[in-house]
């Protein structure tokens, strides 16, 4: 353990401590908001189903592991990181129609905000390659 307190710095080690944190704290969060009571949050669906639906919209597969397709290049990638990105929209509004009656703010929001990255991962895919997947060279 002596080892690990030296090879990094007391910065490095509060940094990591802090994102650590901050990862925790996002699936719990949508965790404890499913355990809210129905009454006050206007939950529809059950508990179990709010939290596997949360989860579904956090996964690596979806909103977990999109990024901004703004920089990216290389067809495969793009394809990949498009499909992500309709992944977090679907389960947005799924999660959004099932256990909010399509009334919360938040999943509306990230769901528009999902689709224009989805967007964007679609027009970068028009480029011709190498950036994009198009033919370079179309008759």
């Amino acid at each position: 353990m002596a080892e690990l307190r030296r090879a990094f710095s007391t910065p490095a080690r509060v940094a990591l401590a802090a994102v650590a944190v901050f990862l925790l704290a996002r699936g719990a969060s949508a965790e404890r908001r499913c355990e809210e009571p129905a009454e006050l949050t206007g939950r529809t669906c059950s508990v179990e189903e709010c939290i596997l639906l949360s989860d579904a919209v956090h996964a690596p597969d979806a909103c977990g592991g999109a990024s901004s397709c703004e920089t990216m290049t290389g067809c495969s990638a793009l394809q990949t990181m498009r499909q992500r990105w309709l992944n977090c929209y679907t389960r947005r509004i799924t999660v959004n129609a099932r256990c909010w009656s399509n009334f919360d703010l938040d999943h509306q929001w990230q769901a528009a905000e999902a689709i224009r990255h989805e967007g964007i991962c679609a027009a970068r895919t028009r480029l011709p390659q190498p950036e994009g997947c198009a033919d370079p060279c179309p008759e």
